[in-house]
C-alpha cells in the first residue's frame, strides 16, 4: 500500500533523436542515473520515418516529477529537464526533437 501524494506532480514530454541502436532502457537508465527529481520516466512513442534522419530514431518520454513534502517550482522541473536533456546530449549523442 501507496498513500496518495498530497502534492501535485509536475509533467514533461521530450522527444528526442538518437541513433537506432540506442535503446529505450539506454534513454531511461541516463535519465534515472542523473535526475534528482523524477518520480516517472515512461516512453510512449517511437518514430522512423520523414523529417527523422537514416539511422535515426524519435523517442518520445512523459517525465513526472514529484516531492513527498512540498510542491515543485515550474523553475526546478525546468532545471531537471535542461539537466537531462544535456546529459542525453552528451553521453547518447541526442538531439533535441522540437
Amino acid at each position: 500500500y501507496t498513500a496518495i501524494p498530497a502534492f501535485p506532480a509536475s509533467k514533461r514530454d521530450i522527444a528526442i533523436v538518437v541513433d537506432r541502436a540506442v535503446t529505450v532502457e539506454q534513454v531511461s537508465q541516463a535519465v534515472k542515473r542523473v535526475a534528482t527529481l523524477p518520480t516517472q520516466v515512461e516512453w510512449f512513442d517511437t518514430y522512423v520515418g520523414k523529417g527523422v534522419e537514416e539511422g535515426k530514431k524519435s523517442l518520445a518520454f512523459h517525465l513526472t516529477f514529484q516531492e513527498a513534502a512540498r510542491t515543485l517550482s515550474s523553475e526546478e522541473v525546468d532545471t531537471q529537464v535542461k539537466t537531462i536533456t544535456d546529459v542525453l546530449v552528451k553521453d547518447l549523442g541526442a538531439s533535441i526533437r522540437s
